[in-house]
């Protein structure tokens, strides 16, 4: 069996990866997106060949994280024989994942705040109807305050 291959429709190549479920055993949801996406590090540089700036992954980070995502290099600082690469579509399914969570702890959120916001209206129609009803009572002169009826007569 294959491990891939390289497609076009005519204007678009396609790099496609095996995923055929009749390949696959012990398939489970993936739960760890979360501490995957928080240990990845998103950086910038310079590339020392043009002084372009970069944005993304560096491999040797990546790797300590999700070395599923890495083609390990050479370790030698002063003579690069072979470069340290990554594969950034290998980390889609880490990110689906993460944004599947993120969109159920939103609409948890959204749940909550819609109940409380149907608690807050009910509190504000209660509190109408006391003001009402209170409003609606004969009024009478107050009484005396507690305090100045237990203090002693002034001689």
């Amino acid at each position: 069996s294959g491990v891939g291959s390289i497609s076009s429709d005519g204007t678009t190549p396609s790099y496609n990866t095996s995923s055929d479920q009749r390949l696959k055993t012990a398939i489970t949801d993936f739960k760890e997106s979360g501490r995957l996406i928080d240990a990845l590090r998103v950086r910038s540089w310079k590339w020392k060949s043009s002084g372009a700036m970069g944005l993304g992954f560096i491999a040797q980070e990546v790797a300590a994280v999700f070395p599923q995502a890495v083609t390990r290099g050479d370790d030698d600082p002063e003579h690069i024989t072979r470069q340290w690469s990554m594969d950034a579509s290998k980390l889609v399914p880490v990110l689906t994942a993460e944004i599947k969570s993120l969109r159920s702890r939103v609409a948890a959120l959204e749940a909550d705040r819609a109940g409380e916001t149907s608690a807050i209206a009910d509190l504000s129609r209660q509190l109408a109807a006391l003001r009402t009803e209170v409003a609606a009572q004969p009024h009478r002169a107050p009484a005396a305050p507690l305090v100045s009826q237990l203090d002693p007569p002034t001689p």
